[in-house]
């Protein structure tokens, strides 16, 4: 079976606001990208960790996915909640 991998990419800061066109568009902030992680191993525990400690967000977060074979960040955007949402 064929390793599929994750790469966790953090946008942080910022804001999805939406444009003229009324598309849905995440604005400022700063984009953090970490290496390849297994799939199969990812947990929502380990989103949280780098958050906190590699990014050193001590407060409420909000984290998503976003399944980039979508093309229109509203409707790939989803919300994890834990590792449900992941396994999903």
């Amino acid at each position: 079976m064929e390793t599929v991998f994750a790469v966790p990419v953090f946008h942080v800061g910022g804001s999805l606001v939406r444009n003229a066109d009324g598309m849905l568009v995440y604005e400022g902030g700063s984009v953090e990208k970490f290496d390849r992680m297994d799939l199969d191993l990812v947990n929502f525990l380990d989103l949280v960790k780098l958050l906190e400690d590699e990014l050193g967000y001590k407060t409420e977060k909000k984290l998503h996915w976003l399944d980039v074979a979508d093309d229109n960040l509203e409707s790939g955007l989803y919300r994890l909640l834990g590792d449900k949402e992941i396994n999903a």
